[in-house]
């Protein structure tokens, strides 16, 4: 059976308009996910299948789903022009949950402007580049959405060109490629995402960690002082860490 794939979205957003009741305030997300991510992979717009998730259209923040939700959706579509799932969000009152008022307000004041997506793979296809010895990321021709989340991601524009959450400078400085890089090198390959249990007190805080950075968490594998989350399949190329943040490593490989 496919696990569940999360996937972030660097959104245009646009508040369409007030409900008459409490005023409650409506923004409309417009992701496009038909160009390549960071992983390299690709979903069709087209694909996409959200009847499941209308049924319950509660929107998460950082996909916690153990906290209450911070809005619902409003209206989904897919726009085959822009290429892109739209969806309108109605954020909860600040009055029945502070805290969804408080995204509301980082939302609507441009501080916060990404989603993530989790969804089932339901129909797949590798994508590899001329010349490349491996797929270099999947086409995903048909996905079922399961869940919606607002994320952080950095206010400077620049701060989203990013290779799996890695700065382009971190990689200049190791001497890596990165996709779109400058440096003629293949695209490095992040393989799996080490956090020291020095600063995660969990598995689940170190998993919410990963997907607030656009990295895959739905597996983890513990050892004795750290919660390894595996991005790719070991592959045959030279590999190497680096320290990506406080306590946390990344494994990877050209």
């Amino acid at each position: 059976m496919s696990e569940m794939i999360r996937k972030q979205l660097d959104c245009v957003i646009e508040k369409v308009g007030e409900t008459e009741q409490d005023k409650r305030k409506i923004f409309r997300f417009i992701g496009s996910a038909s160009e390549k991510d960071r992983f390299g992979d690709i979903i069709e717009v087209e694909g996409w299948d959200t009847s499941n998730w209308e049924k319950n259209p509660v929107i998460l923040w950082a996909h916690n789903h153990r906290e209450l939700p911070i809005g619902k959706g409003v209206a989904v579509q897919k726009n085959i022009e822009k290429q892109a799932l739209v969806v309108d969000v109605e954020f909860v009152p600040k009055e029945i949950n502070p805290f969804a008022g408080l995204v509301s307000d980082l939302v609507e004041n441009g501080f916060i402007r990404g989603v993530s997506v989790g969804f089932l793979p339901l129909k797949e296809e590798p994508i590899k580049e001329e010349g490349a010895r491996w797929p270099t990321g999947t086409r995903y021709k048909k996905v079922e959405l399961l869940e919606f989340s607002v994320v952080n991601v950095p206010m400077h524009p620049s701060a989203l060109l990013l290779t799996n959450s890695v700065t382009r400078d971190l990689f200049f400085e190791h001497g890596l490629g990165f996709e779109g890089g400058e440096k003629e090198k293949e695209p490095t390959t992040v393989q799996t995402i080490i956090c020291s249990k020095s600063r995660f007190k969990s598995a689940d805080e170190a998993s919410s960690w990963c997907t607030s950075h656009d990295f895959k968490a739905s597996k983890v594998d513990e050892t004795e002082d750290s919660y390894c989350f595996r991005q790719k399949d070991p592959g045959e190329f030279d590999q190497n860490s680096l320290e990506l943040d406080s306590g946390v490593k990344v494994v990877i490989g050209n």
